[in-house]
């Protein structure tokens, strides 16, 4: 109804804009002396020759419009309109929009792969410290117990790095293969804590963990991913001498908390913490800080519908809290 009434409107504003002809026809048959009934004939018939001129020149506008509209949606397996005037033209547009469209996929995928490339360049200077640092102790061939104990230490160092490279790689590859079933938060935590002992004793932390029977649907070997990360993470920036608390509240919708006596987090560093390759202020002075952890274990949650909330107060340390989503 729109596109009738706009034709309309195009085609008497197109006779209007031609009434000077019609009228200069007019008098030009008046002075030769022609009769008022021709005159009226003439006027009649040029006025019909100007509408049909303005109704095809309407229709082929709107033909136009309604082919240039399809084109703005069409893609390469779409039919393009057929027509003359505009069949270059929107061949040409079309190409020209698919050829954007490849170039920011291509731009997106080499950004993607520059990526990875510089965090294996860093995986691979983490990893070739401590074997270095083996290498020397060995050579030193002192077979004492701070000799072991920091063997140990350098090949728990190799093992994170590692393992924080295989989950980057799966989070970031789309391989995630998740497996949603019952799992123990209690016999999470446990595995977590006997794989990092030496961790905690090396640096005669305290931990605190009242076993808690909790079952949660999700998936254990990401859900494990996420507590490690973040007891590591306490481990690291908590001093020697310092205390780790785990929690698992009954409540319905917190999974667990971490908090630790660590140094804590600064308040305009709270809101980066999760990004990738971020240290921040207190992660400067830390040899062993990558950034890769918090990073791994929060888009792991979101894999598992988790959110991950944190509390810190500089000097005093930090709390994450892991709760499921509400839907």
């Amino acid at each position: 109804m729109i596109k009738i009434k706009r034709m309309c409107f195009i085609i008497l504003k197109y006779i209007v804009s031609k009434f000077s002809i019609i009228l200069l026809c007019d008098i030009v048959l008046f002075l030769y002396g022609i009769s008022g009934k021709i005159i009226l004939d003439v006027s009649i018939l040029l006025t019909g020759v100007f509408l049909l001129i303005g109704c095809f020149t309407v229709s082929r506008n709107i033909s136009d419009e309604l082919m240039l509209e399809k084109i703005k949606f069409a893609t390469l397996d779409t039919h393009i309109p057929s027509g003359n005037t505009l069949k270059k033209y929107a061949l040409h547009e079309l190409l020209v929009r698919t050829v954007k469209h490849d170039a920011v996929v291509i731009s997106k995928a080499n950004s993607k792969s520059r990526f990875i490339q510089d965090r294996f360049v860093l995986w691979t200077h983490n990893i070739k410290t401590p074997l270095t640092a083996l290498s020397l102790m060995f050579d030193d061939s002192q077979d004492s117990p701070e000799f072991r104990c920091e063997s140990r230490k350098q090949i728990r160092t190799i093992k994170q790095n590692l393992d924080a490279m295989l989950e980057f790689v799966s989070l970031t590859g789309g391989n995630n293969d998740i497996q949603f079933s019952e799992v123990d938060i209690n016999e999470c935590v446990r595995e977590v804590l006997r794989n990092n002992s030496f961790l905690f004793l090396n640096k005669k932390q305290l931990i605190i963990f009242k076993k808690q029977s909790k079952v949660v649907i999700s998936d254990k070997k990401w859900l494990l991913v996420i507590i490690e990360q973040i007891l590591i993470n306490a481990n690291k920036y908590t001093p020697k001498g310092g205390c780790i608390t785990v929690q698992i509240p009954m409540d319905s919708d917190t999974i667990i908390t971490i908090s630790d006596t660590g140094i804590g987090i600064n308040k305009e560093d709270i809101d980066r913490i999760y990004e990738n390759g971020f240290t921040g202020l207190t992660g400067r002075g830390n040899p062993n800080a990558s950034g890769l952890g918090l990073y791994i274990a929060h888009e792991a949650a979101k894999l598992l519908s988790l959110k991950i909330l944190v509390h810190s107060t500089v000097g005093r340390g930090s709390t994450f809290i892991i709760k499921q989503v509400s839907h």
